[in-house]
């Protein structure tokens, strides 16, 4: 139910105060599900990992993540953004390092100088030789680039807020980089799932998210983001 109410968060009794693009609301609070999917079992793996690596560092690294962590902001809540502690920060870095394969770091890395995504243009074809999902670079990337994808929605829809990571942006050819794969593989996992076990690509939209990433920071700033619709075969 909307409300009209100032900013509020968190639950009273059984109603809970939440925020969409519409603005504020309240919903029943209920148990979440929780599908336990190999994405979510990994990334809470990454967390318990750097939760103990925390406190196996040193005193003085500890105190350079805490240093650090004053200039890194949460996500906005209530439209206030907060600094992180420093295990916050530490746990942040290496997570994201981890997601994409990458060793982690028991300094804080300083944050890194970015320019312009490479990514400028999403496609999706459905010819003879099956559906592709491409996207267009204006260079090749000096740095990783993550993929974020939303299962297959339909057509009509013009907002999605449901992304999965499926991967880093393989090796262009010639300015073009064919993803099908990296999406079909996510897209079978997913089906394991009851909500999306009939889900049919061809004529759906799917919405991508390109973010560049240097030592565990993400670039949201010049984060890529699109949408197309696959054509009926």
């Amino acid at each position: 139910m909307k409300t009209l109410a100032g900013p509020q968060s968190g639950a009273r009794g059984d109603e809970v105060a939440s925020r969409n693009r519409s603005g504020q609301f309240l919903r029943k609070r209920v148990s979440p599900k929780n599908p336990r999917t190999a994405a979510q079992r990994r990334v809470r793996k990454y967390m318990r990992t750097f939760s103990r690596l925390w406190n196996k560092i040193t005193e003085p690294q500890r105190v350079a993540w805490c240093a650090g962590a004053c200039e890194v902001l949460s996500r906005p809540k209530l439209g206030k953004p907060r600094p992180l502690d420093g295990q916050k920060f530490f746990n942040k870095i290496n997570t994201v390092l981890a997601i994409c394969g990458r060793e982690p770091l028991l300094e804080p890395p300083p944050r890194p100088e970015f320019g312009p995504n490479p990514v400028v243009a999403f496609t999706a074809t459905n010819g003879p030789g099956g559906i592709a999902l491409m996207l267009s670079l204006s260079e090749t990337p000096a740095e990783d680039i993550m993929l974020f994808a939303s299962p297959p929605c339909n057509a009509g829809r013009s907002y999605c807020s449901n992304f999965s990571f499926i991967g880093l942006l393989p090796a262009p050819n010639e300015g073009i980089n064919h993803i099908t794969r990296l999406y079909l593989k996510k897209l079978k996992e997913l089906k394991k799932l009851k909500r999306y076990r009939r889900v049919v690509l061809a004529g759906s939209r799917v919405f991508i998210r390109a973010v560049q990433q240097v030592n565990g920071w993400e670039n949201r700033r010049y984060m890529f983001a699109s949408s197309a619709v696959i054509p009926a075969s």
